[in-house]
Formats: C-alpha cells, structure tokens, sequence
C-alpha cells in the first residue's frame, strides 16, 4: 500500500518572495556576495573615516564606493524578488488555491487552471527552511517549487512529507 499525503494552500505573491529569498540565502554565490559586501563596508567605513579625520580627500571616495557595492549587493537579491512579484500579481494561475497529493512516485499539483505531475527524479534536492520546503529541479538547480508548511493538515503530515521527500531526493 502506497502512503498518500495531501497538503493544500492558497499561494500568495508575499509566498513566492519569501521562498525566493529562502532559496536565495542557500546559493553559496549569494552568501559569498553578501559576505563580502557586508566585510568591505564594515572596514571601509571607518578606514575611511580615519582618513577623513586625519584631513584625506580619498575618504569620501572611499565611502562612495563601498556604498555603491553594498547597493549592488541589495540590488543582486532585490531586483529579482521584485520582478517574482509583479510576475506573481500578474498571474492568476501562480495564486490559485492548489492541492499537492505526494505519493511514494510522484506528486501530483491540481489547481482549477490544470493538473501537474511531477515525479521524485526530478529533484535534486530537498531544502527545508522555517516557513517552506523547497524542491530543487535536478535538471535547473536555480529552479524549484516550493510548499509551504502551513499547507499540511498536521504536523504529524508535514513530518511524513519530508521523511518521504528526503528518502526519494538524492542529494548530490
């Protein structure tokens, strides 16, 4: 007999860019930016401002360009949160209220605007955050779909859904 669970919700555009963000802060290029942005401002600033006490002219430039890479690094992140969104808002299909039913070979994905099959090989990886568990696709590792936890009638179904999810996935 084949376990079946089901979880349901109604995505909303806020689900989307928090899942984004999720996905987002395990790249290991998105935390090395952040890192560094975050590592330059924090010893050029007062670098800078030693600079300018001591009457340097390069301490204003100093600061311009470590605020100008700590934009570009929020803008690297916020640009594409951004357009998720207004994709999002746009998209009737992507908020309609949807029904995941998980099985030992696939998931199936039902909203009023179609029918979805997916099977466990097409994932690579399994992420679990706070609010969300984030499925990976094997063949586009900057793709994935994701359910929130709160989709699950019980906590004791949200916990079956990733043992299942973590025995199918193979993490590479």
């Amino acid at each position: 007999m084949s376990q079946s669970i089901r979880a349901q919700f109604k995505p909303t555009p806020s689900d989307y860019v928090k899942a984004t963000l999720a996905f987002y802060f395990t790249q290991r290029s998105i935390l090395l930016l952040t890192a560094v942005s975050i590592l330059f401002f924090v010893l050029a600033v007062p670098y800078s401002l030693v600079q300018w006490a001591h009457g340097s002219n390069i301490a204003i430039f100093i600061l311009a360009i470590a605020l100008g890479f700590l934009l570009i690094g929020a803008a690297t992140v916020a640009a594409p949160l951004m357009r998720v969104r207004k994709m999002v808002d746009h998209d009737e299909t992507m908020r309609a209220e949807t029904v995941w039913s998980i099985k030992n070979d696939r998931i199936e994905l039902r909203n009023r605007f179609e029918k979805t099959d997916l099977t466990w090989e097409m994932f690579d990886r399994l992420i679990d955050t706070r609010q969300y568990f984030l499925l990976v696709y094997a063949d586009n590792k900057r793709q994935f779909t994701f359910l929130p936890k709160h989709a699950f009638s019980t906590p004791q179904e949200r916990e079956r859904f990733k043992v299942m999810a973590r025995e199918r996935i193979v993490n590479r």
